[in-house]
């Protein structure tokens, strides 16, 4: 009885193995610029609540856009709320802030791409209303120590802990007008 193997000759091995690691490299530069792409978009999506629409996302001020422009090429005579038009006035401020942004959404034209790319703007303008609110209670502790000197218990700008109607000097802001927090 001779002895038949079933494995490959060297050589082959050898070749199956490069295609394999080229196949990984390709999949993970593949990966790494997805990341990278999804990371930039967050990036240019991070002033849009400041510099363009505080309480619009860029999906709505495209549909607004777009919305005008089919009335347009139609020939209707359609009317626009204020709502509209402010949607309309934040687009074209997109458009004069970030042109890269507006460029970018001009070239898409793959459905999910552009929901992706959606996503990718609204995460990080969340992100960056989120490091805001962070920064702001910072201030506040320091402004309402300043204002009505240290309090007790006193304020730690890392936490919510003995804040609101605890402590003296957030409550004493906390209290309704018609009421006097000294009297308490």
């Amino acid at each position: 009885m001779s002895s038949i193997h079933s494995s490959p000759a060297p050589q082959a091995a050898d070749v199956w193995k490069r295609k394999y690691q080229a196949l990984e490299a390709s999949t993970t530069l593949a990966q790494s610029k997805s990341k990278s792409l999804g990371a930039t978009q967050r990036s240019l999506g991070r002033g849009l609540r400041r510099m363009v629409a505080m309480f619009h996302t860029v999906r709505d001020l495209v549909g607004e856009s777009d919305c005008r422009a089919e009335n347009e090429a139609s020939g209707e005579d359609a009317t626009y709320t204020d709502e509209d038009d402010r949607l309309l006035r934040a687009y074209e401020e997109l458009g004069k802030q970030m042109p890269v942004l507006k460029k970018l959404l001009d070239q898409q034209t793959d459905p999910e791409l552009l929901d992706s790319f959606y996503r990718n703007l609204r995460k990080g303008s969340d992100m960056a209303r989120g490091d805001d609110a962070g920064n702001l209670k910072l201030a506040v502790v320091v402004w309402v120590d300043e204002i009505f000197g240290p309090s007790q218990p006193p304020l730690k700008p890392t936490s919510k802990d003995e804040c609101g109607l605890e402590n003296d000097n957030t409550g004493r802001l906390l209290c309704p007008g018609e009421y006097k927090w000294d009297d308490a």
